[in-house]
Order: structure tokens, then C-alpha cells, then sequence
């Protein structure tokens, strides 16, 4: 990917690790928090604050991927998706993970079994859902068809 935009960066760690992955790639991260500010000192990222229900009108369509552990922050998943949509590329892809054991699974404004259904079919096709025990997480990938 050339554009990759992490919402709910907090501290960095997986913008960080797209960056060192994707050297080349421009890499975003989003959170509310004015904390995020500690970190846009460390490599090449292009940190925003932003709630990621409203995005800049200018990222329509903007990134190749788009990752996020935090869809479970927000009050309503369904409009929060719709607006990663928005600013993903047609046959870009939606990266969500999910963690499923304490210290930092909560309790999700959602039933993670039924992610898809916050997915529809006629933006994103299902391209992946998984589990990964040993991480205790669940993770899905979705290709954007717009």
C-alpha cells in the first residue's frame, strides 16, 4: 500500500509498524486525544487529530488501507465504518482487530461473531475473518468495492 491510515493511533505502536513494514507508504494516524501530539516526533507519520466519524472532506477515497483496534470505541460502529469507507480507495482494504481476552478486550458496542453484519456487502466484500488465539485477538479483512 502507498497510503495507510491508523485510526486510534494512542501511541503509535501499529502506525509504527506499517511505517517499518511499508517505508515508502505514506502513513496517517487518527485519534481524539490531544496525547497523540507526544508521539509526531518518531519517524515519518503524519499524525491528526480527528474523531474518526468526521474525517477532512479531502480524504475521499484517499487511502489504500485502513487499520483500526478501535472500532469497539465507538458509539455507533455502523456510521463509524461508513466513514472509513468514505475515505478508503475502491479495491483498498479495511483492517479491523479486536481483542477478545482482558486486559484489553471491553465490552464492544457490537457482537464481534457478527462484524459482518456492520460490513455490507455492497461496499466491502468479506474477504477474511479470523481468530488468532495465541495473540487473543480476532481480526477481519475487508476489501472496499464501492
Amino acid at each position: 500500500p502507498k497510503t495507510i491510515c491508523c485510526m486510534g493511533i494512542r501511541d503509535g505502536t501499529e502506525a509504527f509498524e506499517f511505517k517499518s513494514y511499508y517505508p515508502k507508504a505514506d502513513v496517517y494516524g487518527v485519534d481524539i486525544t490531544k496525547n497523540i501530539n507526544s508521539i509526531k516526533t518518531h519517524i515519518d507519520i503524519k499524525i491528526r487529530l480527528h474523531d474518526f466519524n468526521d474525517l477532512p472532506e479531502d480524504w475521499e477515497s484517499k487511502f489504500d488501507l485502513v487499520f483500526s483496534n478501535s472500532l469497539d470505541h465507538a458509539y455507533k460502529p455502523e456510521d463509524t465504518i461508513r466513514e472509513w469507507h468514505r475515505v478508503t480507495k475502491k479495491d483498498g482494504w479495511l483492517f479491523l482487530e479486536f481483542s477478545t481476552t482482558p486486559p484489553n478486550a471491553i465490552e464492544h458496542s457490537f457482537e464481534i461473531a457478527n462484524i459482518g453484519e456492520l460490513l455490507p456487502a455492497e461496499l466491502f466484500e468479506h474477504v477474511k475473518v479470523w481468530e488468532v488465539p495465541d495473540r487473543n485477538v480476532f481480526d477481519g479483512l475487508f476489501r472496499v468495492i464501492k
